[in-house]
């Protein structure tokens, strides 16, 4: 997701959109994420609406050449949670 970045130093911001497609609100316990990656903006709060939509900006800082792979994952009260998008870096 965030492609080659120069060690120590940080991506550009990639925006990952999440859409609440239930009738009812979608409430988070908790929004993380791994490895060299870092949530940099995060319009979700601590809910959303039914059929509403909210993003995280997501940077990527290698500190070693090589490929991260990470994972940004959405805790909430959806039947199906957790909701994980797949992230993928390179340091060079």
């Amino acid at each position: 997701m965030q492609g080659n970045v120069a060690l120590r130093k940080t991506s550009s911001p990639k925006t990952v959109t999440l859409t609440n497609s239930q009738t009812v609100s979608l409430n988070f316990s908790s929004i993380v994420i791994s490895a060299n990656f870092a949530i940099s903006s995060n319009t979700c709060g601590a809910s959303i609406a039914a059929g509403a939509s909210c993003t995280v900006g997501v940077t990527f800082s290698p500190t070693a050449k090589g490929t991260v792979n990470g994972t940004l994952t959405f805790n909430d009260n959806a039947a199906n949670s957790p909701q994980t998008v797949s992230l993928t870096g390179t340091g060079k």
